[in-house]
Parts: structure tokens; sequence; C-alpha cells
């Protein structure tokens, strides 16, 4: 019975293996880079307050067609805390998933809505992951973080504490697949905060307009050279 029930457990291991290899296949691939460095700062006694900017530098897979290619988009997100002991200098950063898979039928809808998520985390001297200080949070209001799309609109996301990153999305409802790299985390337990960004489009991403767009302007243009194009004799 117990050599039944291994060789079961390994089946269903087998199968789990496969059916993620498949979604992995049949998604389109944004590949991020995990870990954005926002450098060090002394933070003497009392209260504290500073809007980090960061810079999310992603790849679209070929499979995102004329979209395929690397850009990168600004946020911004305010941390608060009261330093009650002696001036202090830490280092911060964000930490990105290493991948998101979007469903691709038979490419990726670029109409779709994009959803992305980073930690806000202290870095040590050797580059490793730590949490934040007790008592640091990252503001939801009055200044919520952002994320800034192609167009220039800042897109406002959500904060969420999390004391132990076993909590970390492994999916949502625009992606199948999240994938987070947490080798360089000295702890997964602490003071980590997850915000949350979402862009309503591919276009706000990667700055390429719609097709529909283009022809338009194409045509404008024509239009336009034809008014100023001067009548023969």
């Amino acid at each position: 019975m117990q050599i039944a029930s291994s060789r079961a457990a390994a089946g269903a291991a087998a199968l789990l293996t496969g059916m993620l290899a498949d979604l992995a296949a049949q998604a389109g691939l944004i590949s991020i880079d995990v870990v954005d460095d926002k450098g060090s700062i002394t933070i003497q006694p009392g209260h504290f307050e500073r809007v980090f900017g960061s810079r999310m530098s992603l790849t679209l897979g070929a499979e995102w067609g004329s979209r395929a290619g690397h850009y990168e988009r600004g946020n911004r997100e305010k941390l608060v805390w009261v330093n009650t002991g002696q001036p202090i200098t830490l280092r911060f950063a964000n930490i990105f998933p290493r991948e998101i898979h979007v469903p691709q039928t038979p490419a990726p809808n670029p109409h779709a809505p994009l959803s992305f998520f980073d930690v806000f985390v202290e870095l040590d001297i050797s580059g490793n992951v730590l949490p934040l200080e007790a008592g640091m949070q990252i503001e939801q209001a009055p200044e919520p973080p952002a994320l800034q799309g192609a167009s220039g609109t800042w897109y406002e996301g959500v904060v969420t504490p999390l004391a132990d990153l076993s909590q970390l999305p492994t999916s949502s409802p625009e992606a199948p697949q999240i994938v987070w790299d947490l080798s360089d985390f000295g702890t997964l337990t602490g003071n980590f905060y997850l915000i949350r960004y979402e862009l309503p489009n591919a276009f706000e991403l990667t700055g390429i307009p719609e097709p529909s767009s283009l022809a338009l302007a194409g045509l404008g243009a024509l239009l336009c050279g034809a008014r100023r194009r001067p009548a023969s004799a």
C-alpha cells in the first residue's frame, strides 16, 4: 500500500509539473529585473517620511509580436517612520516578480489589463533582502503609491502589509502564473509591504499605440498633405 501511495504521489507531482509547463508554454511572458536598488539614506531620530522613486525594468517575450522588447516604467512609494533610536543608515529596494505569465490565445491580448507587484524592502551590505524596520509603513493615503504609464498618467497602487512572504500572490485575475525569486531573502517573515499596480492595457506599458490609431494617424497625415497640395493650373 505504501508503494502504491508513493507511486500515486509521484504521478500527481509529474502531472502538476506537466500542467505548469503547459501553462507557461501557452502564456505571454513578461520578464522583470528582480531588484531595483534605491540606494542608502541616513535617517535621523524623530519623524521621517520620503517618497522613493523606482524603475520597473521588464522585457516582453517574442509572443508579444510588435510589442516584444525592453521597457521601463517609473513608480513612487512613500515610506513613513518614527525613529526612536540613534541616526541609522539604511538601504532600500523594490523586489519584483521574476516572471509574469499572461494568457496567450494565440497571442497576448494588448487590450487586457496588466497587474504588477513589488515588495518594499531593505538590503544589507551584501545585498541580502531584509524586512523593513519595526514600525515602518508604506503609505496608502493621502499620497498613495503610483505607477506611471507610457501616456504619463499615474495609476494608483494598493498597499498590503505582509508579515509572511509565503502569502505573496502566485497568480492574479490577469496572470495565471506569477513567479517570485526569494533566494536572496535573509528571512521570509517580518515587516514587508506588497504594492499592487494595474495598467489598463499593454499600450500604457509599451507606448506603442493600437494599429487602428496608427492607421488613423496615417490617414490624417495623408488628408493634410492633400489639402496643402496646390491646385494644378
